[in-house]
Formats: structure tokens, C-alpha cells, sequence
């Protein structure tokens, strides 16, 4: 009997931590339950969160040197010789010319006849570059630049029926002309706000002949200096504009 009891009591111990075990990993029970059932964290708890991003800053396009050359509140740049005609000297299409003198006029006035003067002060005309220029083929220029408020005051001193000239500015090489006596010839044109003027004549005294080819192409020559100059001072400060965007728009980034 005892033999038999020890068995029957071993059993019962066996079966008694069998049963503990299974209690304790979960027995069958684990295996039977569904993804999503058991009752740790599930795989949203772990999901990173969305990024958020600042939206990158939109940098204008810079304003065309046009725009610039028109606008007063842009071009603020000096009105001055040295800012303007930086150079002595100048090519168009491999004809070869240079700078003699320069003068700024306080009023465009100064540097007018009576006639151009008037007009220019009734558009407000406020300053004027006048130079000297020695072309090819023994022609001399005086060549002009007038600043006024506007693109389409500008535009109406060069369409006007006003008549009048440049004062011819003397510099070394270039003799002024008596305009009384010696034939001449002029150009108006514009870009922007300013008014562009020459009055050309021979060095040597001189007149013009008919359709005096060689002086018209030095007209067209200088008149493309003056262009070519107001256009290279749009681009530079409309370069600066964009220069100015782009480092607010960096500025907001990195802030």
C-alpha cells in the first residue's frame, strides 16, 4: 500500500507542476489567440510621426533692367559720371572712341539751349550728364544724359515737337563748334527715365553733306554708348535686388 501511494502521490506532484507550468507561459490558450489579441502594446504605439516641414520661401523674380531704369523707387544707384561712364574709352563694332571730359549739370538748363531747356523743365528734368566724345573720321560728340521722374516724361522730351539742342562741352582734342556758323547734327532717343541727346560735328569745321553717312553711324554709336551704359546700371541694381531676396528668403529658412 505504501509502495502504490508513493506512486499515486509522485503522480499527483508531477501533474501539479505540469499544470503550473502550462499556467504560467499560457498553455494553449497563446496559440489559439489572433494577431492583435494579446495584451501588449500594439504596432501603432510604435510608429514614427509625420514629419513636418516650413514651406520653402518664394524669391521673386528680379526686376528687368527696363523696369529698373523706370522705376525711381528702384533705381536709386548715383546719378553721376564716374557711377555712369566708368570708362575712358569704347567700341562699336570695332570703331574705337573715347571720353574727353564729362560734366554733370545741377539742372538740365545748363546744358540745354533755350528751346531743349524749356522742354526738359516741363517734363521736370532734374539733372544732366553731358561728355565729350572723340569718334572716328574726325567726328566729335557731345553726348547727354537727362534724368526725369518718369519713363513717359522721358519718352515725351524725345517725341516732342520742341526743338533744341545740346550746349556743346569742350575737353581736350574736342574744340566746341559755333553752332551759328557750322553745320551739325543731332539725336534724341530714350530708355527708362532718361532722355538720351547728342549733337555731332566735324572737328576739323567742316558741314555735313546731304545724308552724311560717316556721321550718322558715329550718332548711332554713341547713342548705343549711352543705351548700352543705363542698361549695364538696371542690371546691376536689379542684380542687387535679387541678391538683397534671396538673403531674407535664407534668413527665413534658417530661422
Amino acid at each position: 500500500m505504501f509502495a502504490v501511494g508513493g506512486t499515486v502521490l509522485g503522480l499527483a506532484l508531477v501533474g501539479g507542476v505540469v499544470a503550473a507550468a502550462m499556467t504560467l507561459s499560457g498553455g494553449d490558450d497563446d496559440k489559439k489567440a489572433g494577431p492583435g489579441t494579446s495584451g501588449g502594446p500594439s504596432a501603432a504605439t510604435f510608429a514614427p510621426e509625420k514629419p513636418t516641414f516650413r514651406p520653402a520661401p518664394t524669391v521673386p523674380a528680379p526686376p528687368p533692367a527696363r523696369a529698373v531704369l523706370a522705376d525711381p523707387a528702384l533705381d536709386t544707384a548715383p546719378f553721376t559720371v564716374e557711377s555712369l561712364f566708368p570708362n575712358q574709352k569704347f567700341t562699336v563694332n570695332g570703331r574705337q572712341y573715347s571720353v574727353a571730359a564729362g560734366k554733370l549739370d545741377n539742372t538740365c538748363s545748363d546744358g540745354t539751349d533755350a528751346k531743349l531747356g524749356a522742354a526738359a523743365r516741363d517734363r521736370q528734368c532734374t539733372q544732366l550728364i553731358r561728355l565729350a566724345v572723340i569718334g572716328p573720321n574726325g567726328v566729335v560728340s557731345t553726348a547727354g544724359v537727362a534724368s526725369f521722374p518718369s519713363e513717359d516724361k522721358a519718352a515725351a522730351v524725345k517725341n516732342g515737337k520742341d526743338g533744341g539742342e545740346l550746349l556743346p562741352l569742350a575737353g581736350p582734342g574736342v574744340k566746341v563748334l559755333d553752332a551759328k556758323k557750322q553745320k551739325h547734327g543731332k539725336l534724341r532717343n530714350s530708355v527708362g527715365r532718361y532722355g538720351l541727346f547728342t549733337l555731332d560735328w566735324y572737328a576739323d569745321g567742316k558741314d555735313p553733306v546731304g545724308d552724311d553717312k560717316t556721321m550718322a553711324q558715329a550718332q548711332d554709336d554713341v547713342d548705343k554708348f549711352l543705351w548700352n551704359s543705363l542698361t549695364a546700371r538696371g542690371e546691376a541694381i536689379s542684380k542687387q535686388i535679387d541678391d538683397e531676396n534671396r538673403r531674407k528668403a535664407l534668413e527665413q529658412i534658417q530661422g
